[in-house]
C-alpha cells in the first residue's frame, strides 16, 4: 500500500474539523456508546436502534410536523388580544 499523500491527510483533517463541528461525531459517538451498552440486551435491528438514537426522520414525518407547526401558527395569530390584568 501506498502513503497517504499531504494533500490526502489535509482533505481528511479538513472533513474531520468539519465533522466535528456540526456535531456530527459527538452524535455517532453518543449513539455508539448506547449501542455498546445495550450488549446485554442487544437490540435485534442495530441499526433501527441507531437511527433512532441519532434521530433521523423521514420526509414525510419532517413535512407532516411543519404542517403542524403552521397550523397551530395559524391559530395563535386567530387568537383574540387580551388585556393584562394589573
Amino acid at each position: 500500500m501506498s502513503a497517504p499523500t499531504k494533500a490526502t491527510e489535509s482533505k481528511r483533517e479538513k472533513f474531520r474539523k468539519f465533522v466535528e463541528r456540526c456535531g456530527i461525531m459527538e452524535i455517532v459517538t453518543r449513539a455508539l456508546t448506547d449501542l455498546y451498552e445495550e450488549q446485554l440486551q442487544e437490540p435485534e435491528e442495530a441499526l433501527d436502534f441507531f437511527r433512532k438514537k441519532i434521530s433521523v426522520s423521514s420526509d414525510e414525518e419532517l413535512a407532516a410536523a411543519n404542517a403542524r407547526i403552521q397550523e397551530l401558527e395559524a391559530k395563535i395569530a386567530n387568537l383574540p388580544e387580551t388585556e393584562p390584568s394589573t
